[in-house]
């Protein structure tokens, strides 16, 4: 028996190229996510992802900074209500403050437009207006502020130190190690507490993104005070840094955006660094 031998016609190959071409085509959307995390790509476009909106890139610059404190009131969480975007709470507990009441809590993105200056951008002051059920219902608050280490500084230490807070905090820190965020145990803070855990190894060089949660579980919540503290200093804005701006150095954000012409300072312990 004969073999047949079978020859590709001249009208079969334009179809058989255009087969190969999406399916190649196909192969490479999916190849290229994954060739740009090799390459060191920022990661995932969730609205949770580590992204630093231009303007803290370019008032920060290079030196050991952060800026004010920014406030949200929240809303990105499911079944949300109110001016307060009061919720019920997520689990059953008696333990104000409780890590399980954070699980609905949804951080919003770093350039969301709700976000406020803080009561005091050096040290928040927060002082909350709902009236909850108590542990029946929650609220959540967020207050979120960018810090930049140089790669000559070396962080040791790193704590975020509270004072009159009512009833829980948690810190959550995003940077280009961490571009979805990252809390440990030693996140969350209970009533009355004084401060977190030493979270220094969540650091890195370069910008770093601090969120803090404040839980309201019951009656109003408040938050008076609130220092990043690194290698066991406080840093903060503070007017003596800056002669030429003293009276107008708790300018938001999106103030000091505006206008290129407003120079201000940071200081770190006392330290005055230009930005």
């Amino acid at each position: 028996m004969s073999r047949r031998t079978t020859h590709s016609t001249s009208e079969e190959r334009p179809e058989y190229s255009r087969k190969s071409l999406k399916l190649f085509a196909v192969s490479l959307a999916w190849l290229l996510p994954l060739l740009g995390g090799w390459a060191g790509s920022p990661g995932s476009n969730t609205p949770d992802a580590f992204n630093v909106p231009d303007q803290i890139q370019a008032r920060l610059g290079t030196a050991l900074a952060r800026t004010q404190w920014e406030m949200h009131v929240g809303g990105f969480e499911a079944g949300a209500t109110g001016s307060n975007f009061v919720i019920d709470a997520p689990c059953t507990t008696k333990k104000h403050g409780d890590v399980c009441l954070y699980e609905a809590a949804v951080v919003p993105p770093s350039d969301d437009s709700a976000w406020l200056p803080a009561p005091n951008g050096d040290t928040i002051n927060f002082q909350g207006t709902s009236a909850l059920a108590c542990l029946k219902q929650v609220d959540y608050t967020y207050f979120q502020t960018f810090v930049n280490i140089p790669s000559e500084v070396s962080v040791k230490t790193h704590t975020v130190d509270f004072s009159g807070l009512d009833d829980g905090a948690r810190v959550t820190i995003y940077n280009s190690r961490h571009p979805s965020g990252l809390v440990v145990d030693g996140s969350y803070v209970f009533l009355g507490g004084a401060g977190t855990a030493d979270l220094a190894d969540l650091l890195t060089t370069g910008l770093n993104r601090i969120v803090v949660t404040q839980l309201n579980d019951c009656s109003r919540g408040r938050l008076d005070s609130a220092k990043v503290i690194l290698n066991g200093m406080a840093g903060g804005v503070l007017p003596e840094c800056d002669r030429e701006v003293q009276g107008r150095f708790i300018l938001t954000t999106k103030q000091e955006a505006r206008s290129a012409s407003r120079r201000a300072n940071r200081c770190w312990a006392g330290r005055c660094v230009s930005q």
